[in-house]
């Protein structure tokens, strides 16, 4: 007899997998979600788990004030179980606390003995009792551990934003993080219309809204998996944030043209380039990965773009393997990620300053030799899914004043909405920072150069 688990003993299983065995939360999700779990256990099951690893900084300091002994002395299981009920307890109000403190006991109860379930039920009943009794790092005295535990960000990284942003712009991008991301569709020119495929949707139960960024983007809310939808299967759309929708267009490739997209995978700016180009030339599509490489195929097939040719290769080569030979080349490189934390739960605990040491030497490397693969007059988009200035307007910078045969370009024609003074003003002068709290969207950076002189 298969006895059904219940929708929290799930939700610890993929907890503990991600916590103690390094799996990545949104993979760990998907497996979920392709269970035979209900609707209403998926959207349950996600934001418990979401939540809990995100806000892990601010449930471990409320934790602390009602237990007596050192959180690492607590049994590894017993801290994920308190996790998850105080998860439930400070930030899902639909969930009666009396509710939560006897489903944590009885999952406790599943898992060790006795006492542990008493201990649990002691710490969440304190809490829920002395809720309005949680101390909190005082804003103004220490404003880096104040955001760090009520936001639940590094101090690291707190530390690197005040610097730059100021204390109110810092809190702002620090709540959009923890806000659950948007799903964004990008519709597939090739096949169908925007109106056309929010109808299409619409009819599968989808709850669409129109993008407030691109003409071309539609928020939605399916009932279901994406892909049982029949407006996906079919290839009418394709998932893709508003601000990663920006280095395709900023591009803007000529039909007929040779285009590359240096680090292509999973190919939804590969697609995109596609159907700019009325699937008329060639995109050839590189990574290092066979496996992702199998993604952008996958992506192109349902998508219907044709032009799309597949190749394992490393970008630093292309300059060496396709010199002079290239008219637009879209450099998407590997960044710190810093810009889309708010889409991955767990990727603010699995960074260090290290990590942006190392990524700028990568894209480095990646920009000075494959930008040589460019003809004369040819066109380059650098991007980065990062707001770090070392990875995005110094490596820029770096560059052109390196490389004396090639010129910024001005980006503001190719932006379809309203920009900050501030931001208008380095579009024109060939970049864009997109910022989270500014725009509602992924934290993007896109930059646009062209390749002069004899080559």
């Amino acid at each position: 007899m298969v006895i059904k688990r219940s929708a929290r003993q799930i939700a610890l299983e993929v907890l503990d997998r991600i916590e103690y065995h390094g799996a990545y939360a949104n993979l760990e999700i998907q497996k979920v979600l392709q269970g035979a779990v209900t609707k209403q256990d998926r959207a349950f099951i996600t934001e418990l788990v979401y939540g809990s690893v995100r806000m892990k900084l601010t449930l471990k300091w409320v934790i602390s004030q009602f237990v007596s002994i050192r959180w690492k002395k607590i049994d590894e299981n017993i801290r994920l179980v308190l996790m998850l009920g105080v998860y439930q307890l400070l930030f899902m109000d639909k969930v009666p606390a009396r509710a939560v403190c006897n489903e944590m006991v009885d999952l406790t109860k599943a898992i060790s003995n006795k006492g542990a379930a008493g201990f649990v039920n002691g710490v969440l009943r304190n809490i829920v009792r002395n809720y309005n009794r949680i101390s909190w790092p005082d804003k103004e005295a220490d404003p880096v551990k104040y955001l760090s535990i009520t936001y639940s960000h590094p101090q690291w990284i707190i530390e690197k934003w005040l610097e730059r942003f100021g204390t109110a712009d810092t809190e702002a991008l620090c709540k959009y993080n923890n806000l659950p991301a948007t799903l964004t569709a990008r519709t597939n020119t090739l096949k169908t219309t925007v109106s056309q495929v929010k109808s299409t949707l619409e009819m599968e139960h989808v709850t669409v809204t129109h993008g407030k960024l691109l003409p071309e983007a539609l928020y939605i809310k399916p009932q279901k998996p994406i892909n049982e939808l029949d407006a996906f299967k079919t290839g009418k759309f394709i998932l893709q944030d508003e601000s990663s929708m920006l280095p395709a267009r900023i591009l803007c490739p000529e039909p007929g043209s040779f285009v590359i997209d240096g680090c292509a995978a999973p190919g939804g700016k590969t697609t995109q380039l596609a159907e700019i180009m009325g699937d008329s030339g060639k995109v050839l599509a590189c990574d290092i990965h066979q496996h992702k490489l199998k993604l952008v195929e996958i992506n192109k097939e349902r998508l219907g773009c044709h032009i799309v040719e597949e190749r394992l290769l490393d970008a630093r080569k292309l300059g060496e393997l396709f010199p002079n030979q290239v008219d637009y080349l879209l450099l998407d490189v590997p960044c710190s990620g810093l810009g889309v934390l708010s889409r991955r739960a767990d990727a603010r605990w699995r960074k260090s300053p290290d990590d942006i040491l190392n990524m700028v030497e990568l894209q480095w490397q990646i920009l000075i030799n494959a930008s040589r693969c460019l003809k004369q007059d040819g066109v380059l988009v650098y991007s980065t899914c990062t707001i770090e200035t070392d990875e995005n307007e110094n490596m820029i910078n770096r560059f052109l004043t390196n490389f004396k045969d090639f010129r910024a370009v001005d980006i503001t024609p190719y932006i379809p909405f309203a920009l900050t003074n501030a931001d208008a003003e380095t579009a024109r002068n060939g970049y864009l920072q997109m910022l989270p709290q500014h725009y509602g969207a992924d934290g993007f950076f896109v930059a646009k150069i062209r390749r002069l002189g004899d080559c």
